[in-house]
Protein backbone atom coordinates (compact mmCIF):
# COMPACT_ATOMS: atom_id res chain seq x y z
CA UNK A 1 0.00 0.00 0.00
CA UNK A 2 1.23 3.49 -0.84
CA UNK A 3 2.10 5.77 2.08
CA UNK A 4 1.38 9.50 2.07
CA UNK A 5 1.50 12.67 4.19
CA UNK A 6 -0.59 15.75 3.45
CA UNK A 7 1.03 19.17 3.99
CA UNK A 8 -1.64 21.87 3.98
CA UNK A 9 -2.41 25.52 4.79
CA UNK A 10 -6.08 24.69 5.32
CA UNK A 11 -8.43 27.59 5.95
CA UNK A 12 -7.69 30.25 3.38
CA UNK A 13 -9.36 28.68 0.34
CA UNK A 14 -12.01 26.01 0.88
CA UNK A 15 -10.24 23.64 -1.53
CA UNK A 16 -7.84 22.35 1.16
CA UNK A 17 -10.83 20.97 3.07
CA UNK A 18 -12.06 19.10 0.01
CA UNK A 19 -8.56 17.72 -0.62
CA UNK A 20 -8.37 16.51 2.99
CA UNK A 21 -11.73 14.74 2.76
CA UNK A 22 -10.75 13.06 -0.52
CA UNK A 23 -7.45 11.78 0.82
CA UNK A 24 -9.06 10.58 4.03
CA UNK A 25 -11.46 8.44 2.00
CA UNK A 26 -8.90 6.82 -0.28
CA UNK A 27 -8.12 3.16 0.32
CA UNK A 28 -5.18 3.43 -2.08
CA UNK A 29 -3.06 5.16 0.56
CA UNK A 30 -1.85 4.55 4.07
CA UNK A 31 -2.55 8.05 5.37
CA UNK A 32 0.28 8.64 7.84
CA UNK A 33 -0.65 12.13 8.96
CA UNK A 34 -1.22 15.80 8.20
CA UNK A 35 1.19 18.68 8.72
CA UNK A 36 -0.13 22.25 8.72
CA UNK A 37 1.90 25.18 7.46
CA UNK A 38 2.08 28.97 7.31
CA UNK A 39 0.27 31.34 9.63
CA UNK A 40 -1.74 30.09 12.60
CA UNK A 41 -0.79 26.46 12.18
CA UNK A 42 -2.35 25.41 15.51
CA UNK A 43 -5.74 26.73 14.40
CA UNK A 44 -5.21 24.94 11.09
CA UNK A 45 -4.46 21.75 13.02
CA UNK A 46 -7.71 22.15 14.97
CA UNK A 47 -9.62 22.57 11.72
CA UNK A 48 -7.91 19.52 10.25
CA UNK A 49 -8.62 17.43 13.34
CA UNK A 50 -12.30 18.41 13.26
CA UNK A 51 -12.70 17.38 9.61
CA UNK A 52 -10.80 14.11 10.07
CA UNK A 53 -12.93 13.18 13.08
CA UNK A 54 -16.13 13.90 11.15
CA UNK A 55 -15.10 11.55 8.32
CA UNK A 56 -14.10 8.83 10.78
CA UNK A 57 -10.31 9.14 10.49
CA UNK A 58 -9.46 9.50 14.17
CA UNK A 59 -6.39 7.37 13.42
CA UNK A 60 -4.69 10.09 11.33
CA UNK A 61 -2.45 12.36 13.47
CA UNK A 62 -2.11 16.10 12.88
CA UNK A 63 1.04 18.17 13.46
CA UNK A 64 1.09 21.99 13.55
CA UNK A 65 4.01 23.12 11.42
CA UNK A 66 6.09 26.18 10.62
CA UNK A 67 4.23 29.46 11.09
CA UNK A 68 6.80 31.91 9.75
CA UNK A 69 8.30 31.78 6.25
CA UNK A 70 11.95 31.04 5.57
CA UNK A 71 11.96 34.19 3.46
CA UNK A 72 8.85 36.10 2.49
CA UNK A 73 8.31 37.95 -0.75
CA UNK A 74 6.10 40.43 1.07
CA UNK A 75 8.51 41.76 3.70
CA UNK A 76 7.41 39.29 6.35
CA UNK A 77 3.66 39.77 5.93
CA UNK A 78 1.64 36.56 6.26
CA UNK A 79 -0.78 36.41 3.33
CA UNK A 80 -3.77 34.99 5.21
CA UNK A 81 -7.28 36.43 5.14
CA UNK A 82 -9.44 37.49 8.06
CA UNK A 83 -11.95 34.81 7.02
CA UNK A 84 -9.79 31.88 8.20
CA UNK A 85 -12.00 29.19 9.82
CA UNK A 86 -15.05 31.44 9.42
CA UNK A 87 -17.22 28.56 8.24
CA UNK A 88 -16.34 26.27 11.17
CA UNK A 89 -18.42 25.99 14.35
CA UNK A 90 -16.28 28.06 16.72
CA UNK A 91 -17.34 26.24 19.90
CA UNK A 92 -16.35 22.91 18.38
CA UNK A 93 -12.98 24.27 17.29
CA UNK A 94 -12.30 25.72 20.73
CA UNK A 95 -12.79 22.29 22.30
CA UNK A 96 -10.23 20.58 20.07
CA UNK A 97 -6.84 20.19 21.71
CA UNK A 98 -3.76 19.66 19.58
CA UNK A 99 -0.65 18.82 21.61
CA UNK A 100 1.73 16.86 19.38
CA UNK A 101 4.91 15.53 20.95
CA UNK A 102 6.69 15.91 17.62
CA UNK A 103 7.05 18.95 15.38
CA UNK A 104 5.73 18.79 11.84
CA UNK A 105 9.27 18.98 10.43
CA UNK A 106 10.50 16.19 12.70
CA UNK A 107 7.45 14.09 11.81
CA UNK A 108 8.24 14.44 8.10
CA UNK A 109 11.85 13.44 8.69
CA UNK A 110 10.97 10.50 10.97
CA UNK A 111 8.41 9.10 8.53
CA UNK A 112 10.87 9.44 5.64
CA UNK A 113 13.23 7.18 7.59
CA UNK A 114 10.53 4.68 8.56
CA UNK A 115 9.25 4.52 4.98
CA UNK A 116 12.46 5.21 3.08
CA UNK A 117 11.89 5.03 -0.66
CA UNK A 118 8.14 4.60 -0.13
CA UNK A 119 6.87 7.84 1.37
CA UNK A 120 4.94 10.27 -0.83
CA UNK A 121 4.13 13.85 0.12
CA UNK A 122 1.17 15.85 -1.15
CA UNK A 123 1.98 19.52 -0.55
CA UNK A 124 -0.87 21.96 -1.22
CA UNK A 125 0.30 25.10 0.58
CA UNK A 126 3.44 27.21 1.01
CA UNK A 127 6.55 25.02 1.04
CA UNK A 128 7.97 26.00 4.43
CA UNK A 129 7.67 22.64 6.25
CA UNK A 130 9.26 20.79 3.35
CA UNK A 131 12.09 23.32 3.07
CA UNK A 132 12.83 23.14 6.79
CA UNK A 133 13.02 19.34 6.56
CA UNK A 134 15.51 19.66 3.70
CA UNK A 135 17.60 22.12 5.72
CA UNK A 136 17.54 19.99 8.85
CA UNK A 137 18.26 16.66 7.15
CA UNK A 138 20.13 16.69 3.81
CA UNK A 139 19.20 13.03 3.27
CA UNK A 140 15.49 13.80 3.40
CA UNK A 141 15.14 14.45 -0.34
CA UNK A 142 16.53 11.09 -1.44
CA UNK A 143 14.34 9.16 0.98
CA UNK A 144 11.11 10.59 -0.48
CA UNK A 145 9.64 8.45 -3.24
CA UNK A 146 7.61 11.25 -4.80
CA UNK A 147 6.14 14.64 -4.03
CA UNK A 148 3.03 16.11 -5.64
CA UNK A 149 3.00 19.89 -5.36
CA UNK A 150 0.14 22.28 -6.13
CA UNK A 151 1.83 25.56 -7.07
CA UNK A 152 2.88 27.88 -9.86
CA UNK A 153 1.62 29.51 -13.01
CA UNK A 154 3.99 28.16 -15.64
CA UNK A 155 2.70 29.87 -18.79
CA UNK A 156 1.32 33.27 -17.71
CA UNK A 157 1.19 34.54 -21.29
CA UNK A 158 -1.46 31.88 -21.99
CA UNK A 159 -3.38 32.74 -18.82
CA UNK A 160 -3.71 36.54 -18.69
CA UNK A 161 -6.64 36.45 -16.24
CA UNK A 162 -4.64 34.47 -13.72
CA UNK A 163 -1.56 36.58 -14.32
CA UNK A 164 -3.62 39.59 -13.29
CA UNK A 165 -4.93 37.77 -10.21
CA UNK A 166 -1.52 36.69 -8.92
CA UNK A 167 -0.06 40.11 -9.65
CA UNK A 168 -1.96 41.33 -6.59
CA UNK A 169 0.53 39.58 -4.32
CA UNK A 170 3.77 39.35 -6.32
CA UNK A 171 3.29 35.85 -7.72
CA UNK A 172 1.39 32.59 -7.41
CA UNK A 173 0.19 32.23 -3.82
CA UNK A 174 1.80 28.95 -2.68
CA UNK A 175 5.07 30.05 -4.23
CA UNK A 176 5.28 33.67 -3.10
CA UNK A 177 4.17 33.12 0.50
CA UNK A 178 7.67 31.83 1.22
CA UNK A 179 10.16 32.55 -1.55
CA UNK A 180 13.04 31.06 0.41
CA UNK A 181 11.22 27.79 0.93
CA UNK A 182 10.07 27.67 -2.69
CA UNK A 183 13.62 28.08 -3.91
CA UNK A 184 14.89 25.31 -1.62
CA UNK A 185 12.16 22.82 -2.51
CA UNK A 186 12.06 23.43 -6.26
CA UNK A 187 15.81 23.03 -6.61
CA UNK A 188 16.35 20.22 -4.07
CA UNK A 189 15.99 17.44 -6.62
CA UNK A 190 12.79 15.78 -5.39
CA UNK A 191 11.14 13.35 -7.75
CA UNK A 192 8.17 15.63 -8.20
CA UNK A 193 4.91 16.28 -10.00
CA UNK A 194 3.89 19.93 -10.17
CA UNK A 195 0.20 20.65 -10.64
CA UNK A 196 0.06 24.35 -11.63
CA UNK A 197 -2.75 26.87 -11.88
CA UNK A 198 -2.50 26.48 -15.68
CA UNK A 199 -4.47 23.23 -15.36
CA UNK A 200 -6.33 23.64 -12.06
CA UNK A 201 -8.02 26.79 -13.37
CA UNK A 202 -9.73 24.78 -16.13
CA UNK A 203 -12.25 23.23 -13.71
CA UNK A 204 -14.81 24.95 -11.47
CA UNK A 205 -17.07 24.17 -8.55
CA UNK A 206 -20.46 25.82 -8.98
CA UNK A 207 -23.61 26.31 -6.95
CA UNK A 208 -24.90 23.01 -8.35
CA UNK A 209 -21.94 21.22 -6.82
CA UNK A 210 -22.45 23.02 -3.53
CA UNK A 211 -25.86 21.36 -3.29
CA UNK A 212 -24.19 17.93 -3.29
CA UNK A 213 -21.76 18.93 -0.55
CA UNK A 214 -24.41 20.63 1.61
CA UNK A 215 -26.17 17.29 2.12
CA UNK A 216 -23.16 15.59 3.70
CA UNK A 217 -23.85 14.31 7.24
CA UNK A 218 -22.10 14.85 10.60
CA UNK A 219 -22.08 18.63 10.16
CA UNK A 220 -19.77 18.47 7.16
CA UNK A 221 -22.46 19.84 4.85
CA UNK A 222 -22.87 22.96 6.94
CA UNK A 223 -19.12 23.58 7.12
CA UNK A 224 -18.57 23.09 3.40
CA UNK A 225 -21.55 25.27 2.46
CA UNK A 226 -20.38 28.12 4.67
CA UNK A 227 -16.76 27.81 3.56
CA UNK A 228 -17.76 27.85 -0.11
CA UNK A 229 -19.90 30.95 0.37
CA UNK A 230 -17.12 32.72 2.26
CA UNK A 231 -14.57 31.91 -0.42
CA UNK A 232 -16.90 32.91 -3.23
CA UNK A 233 -17.39 36.26 -1.52
CA UNK A 234 -13.63 36.68 -1.22
CA UNK A 235 -13.05 36.11 -4.92
CA UNK A 236 -16.30 37.66 -6.12
CA UNK A 237 -16.36 39.13 -9.61
CA UNK A 238 -18.76 41.73 -10.95
CA UNK A 239 -20.70 39.07 -12.83
CA UNK A 240 -23.22 37.40 -10.49
CA UNK A 241 -22.75 33.98 -12.08
CA UNK A 242 -19.03 34.04 -11.41
CA UNK A 243 -19.72 34.98 -7.78
CA UNK A 244 -20.67 31.33 -7.24
CA UNK A 245 -17.69 29.63 -8.84
CA UNK A 246 -14.24 28.63 -7.69
CA UNK A 247 -11.44 26.31 -8.79
CA UNK A 248 -10.77 23.09 -6.86
CA UNK A 249 -6.99 23.53 -7.14
CA UNK A 250 -6.01 21.20 -4.30
CA UNK A 251 -8.49 18.38 -5.04
CA UNK A 252 -7.03 18.28 -8.55
CA UNK A 253 -3.60 17.73 -7.00
CA UNK A 254 -5.06 14.84 -5.00
CA UNK A 255 -6.27 13.23 -8.22
CA UNK A 256 -2.84 13.74 -9.79
CA UNK A 257 -1.29 11.88 -6.87
CA UNK A 258 -3.31 8.72 -7.43
CA UNK A 259 -4.55 8.65 -11.05
CA UNK A 260 -2.41 10.07 -13.85
CA UNK A 261 -4.95 9.24 -16.53
CA UNK A 262 -6.70 12.60 -16.15
CA UNK A 263 -3.56 14.52 -17.17
CA UNK A 264 -0.78 14.90 -19.68
CA UNK A 265 2.69 15.77 -18.43
CA UNK A 266 6.03 17.17 -19.55
CA UNK A 267 9.30 16.35 -17.81
CA UNK A 268 11.97 18.88 -16.93
CA UNK A 269 13.54 21.02 -14.21
CA UNK A 270 11.97 23.62 -11.93
CA UNK A 271 13.40 26.77 -10.44
CA UNK A 272 12.25 29.98 -8.81
CA UNK A 273 12.45 33.01 -11.10
CA UNK A 274 11.25 36.59 -11.43
CA UNK A 275 8.96 36.87 -14.44
CA UNK A 276 6.42 39.44 -15.61
CA UNK A 277 7.73 41.64 -12.81
CA UNK A 278 6.69 39.07 -10.15
CA UNK A 279 9.07 37.29 -7.78
CA UNK A 280 6.90 34.28 -6.94
CA UNK A 281 7.04 32.53 -10.30
CA UNK A 282 8.11 28.98 -11.10
CA UNK A 283 10.21 28.48 -14.22
CA UNK A 284 10.11 25.19 -16.13
CA UNK A 285 12.86 23.95 -18.44
CA UNK A 286 11.93 20.95 -20.56
CA UNK A 287 14.41 18.12 -20.03
CA UNK A 288 13.68 14.43 -20.44
CA UNK A 289 16.24 13.71 -17.73
CA UNK A 290 14.79 16.19 -15.25
CA UNK A 291 13.58 15.05 -11.84
CA UNK A 292 10.31 16.96 -12.11
CA UNK A 293 7.30 16.91 -14.36
CA UNK A 294 4.44 19.34 -14.75
CA UNK A 295 0.81 18.68 -15.60
CA UNK A 296 0.11 20.43 -18.89
CA UNK A 297 -3.48 19.46 -19.65
CA UNK A 298 -6.47 18.06 -17.81
CA UNK A 299 -9.56 16.10 -18.76
CA UNK A 300 -12.66 18.14 -17.83
CA UNK A 301 -14.49 15.09 -16.47
CA UNK A 302 -12.09 15.21 -13.54
CA UNK A 303 -14.75 17.32 -11.81
CA UNK A 304 -17.03 14.29 -11.64
CA UNK A 305 -14.23 12.19 -10.18
CA UNK A 306 -13.51 14.83 -7.54
CA UNK A 307 -17.13 15.12 -6.46
CA UNK A 308 -17.60 11.36 -6.28
CA UNK A 309 -14.45 11.04 -4.19
CA UNK A 310 -15.58 13.75 -1.76
CA UNK A 311 -19.03 12.30 -1.13
CA UNK A 312 -17.86 8.67 -1.33
CA UNK A 313 -19.52 6.42 1.29
CA UNK A 314 -22.24 8.99 1.98
CA UNK A 315 -25.74 8.17 0.81
CA UNK A 316 -26.31 11.22 -1.35
CA UNK A 317 -28.22 11.09 -4.60
CA UNK A 318 -26.67 13.17 -7.35
CA UNK A 319 -27.03 13.66 -11.07
CA UNK A 320 -23.79 14.97 -12.53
Amino acid sequence: MRTIILDTDIGNDVDDIFALIMLAKMNDFKFLGVTTVYGDTRLQAQMTRLILDKVGRVDVPVFPGESEPVRSGTHGVILRGAHIAGGFPQDDLANILVYPHTSAVDFLIEQSKLYEGELEILAIGPMTNIARAVQKDPGFVKRIKHMTLMAGLIYPEKNPVWLEIISNHNGEYNTVCDLGASEIVLEAGFDMTLVPVDVTSKVKFSRKHKEYFSRMPHGLGEILSRELEIWWNVIAFVDDEKDSQSNPHDPIAVVAAYDESFFTFERGRLSLRTANGLEGMIHFDKDNNGSARIATSIRPEIIEEIIKRIIKDFTIQMAL
